[in-house]
């Protein structure tokens, strides 16, 4: 199972596992990621983020200042309710490093999100989880990486493409970090029935409404609503692939989203991820 740890920032899928609970304090509206500033107020960032309003700091060039580049290539495709899994190369490790500025293209305010500690000194993995009422639609992320020094590197730019999957009293989202990869999403209900690719619906309600064969996801099983009381066992497994992949999956349960994120590679081929307990309008989880 996987450990219960909080999300450390964003290199902590390289440790082992992480979990981030969020109680949803409010009704968030339906989320246009075609409106950057609507998009930059309900997105939920690492722990450890703070939202700035106003230009994010210049580029200050020369041979010092930190290096970044995109490391995914293309446009990202993430859903409603799931993370998009942004990943950068830092040429020059995160020893030196204090953090990186992270901007919706268009908005007026931007996220200072801290080095993570641990993991690959030479990767920064940016999760940036959506609302479950996420509408179709693209963004684009600026993203600098700043050194203990204060001196910025230039930009590098990563587009994301977000589906509008199924949601409803319960929704598992599944995302991953590489291409060309296949990582499936499996459920298994209080009747018996596991969701999965090979057997999409349950007589309970739930459906698998994506199945991605190609890298990054996303995967999603929902019940609109109406779902029975008892455990809902959720894992991944890595179905085709060898190189090293961490995973992102969220789970929407009435008014609490919890993320959970870890390691597949070459011979840890599953990971059991969280058991949802419904008891009425009440949501449980364990590992």
């Amino acid at each position: 199972m996987l450990n219960r740890f909080f999300f450390l920032l964003l290199a902590c899928a390289l440790l082992g596992s992480c979990e981030r609970k969020v109680d949803i304090g409010g009704v968030v509206p339906i989320v246009d990621p075609n409106d950057p500033n609507q998009l930059t107020r309900y997105v939920i960032m690492p722990t450890g983020t703070t939202r700035v309003t106003g230009a994010t700091p210049a580029s200050t060039g020369g041979s010092q200042a930190p290096q970044i580049s995109g490391a995914n290539g293309g446009v990202v495709t993430a859903s409603n309710g799931g993370i998009a899994a942004l990943a950068f190369q830092v040429p020059t490790g995160t020893t030196s490093l204090g953090g990186y500025y992270v901007q919706i293209v268009g908005a007026d305010a931007y996220f200072n999100v801290p080095v993570a500690s641990g993991g690959n000194p030479n990767v920064a993995l940016i999760p940036i989880q959506l609302p479950a009422n996420t509408k179709d639609g693209q963004f684009c992320v600026n993203v600098w990486a700043y050194d203990q020094s204060g001196r910025v590197s230039g930009v590098t730019n990563q587009c994301v493409q977000v589906l509008q999957l199924g949601t409803g009293d319960l929704q598992i989202n599944l995302t991953w970090d590489t291409n060309s990869t296949d990582v499936d999403l499996h459920v298994l209900d209080p009747n018996g029935e596991e969701i999965y690719y090979s057997r999409k619906r349950s007589s309970t309600g739930g459906e698998l409404d994506r199945d991605d064969t190609n890298g990054f996801g996303p995967e999603n099983i929902f019940w609109r609503n109406e779902l029975p009381d008892g455990n809902y066992k959720i894992w991944v497994e890595y179905y085709s692939g060898r190189v090293n992949t961490n995973f992102y999956v969220t789970v929407n349960a009435a008014r609490t989203v919890k993320a959970y994120t870890s390691l597949l590679t070459s011979t840890v081929r599953r990971k059991d991820v969280v058991t949802v307990r419904k008891q009425g309008n009440s949501y449980t989880f364990s590992n």
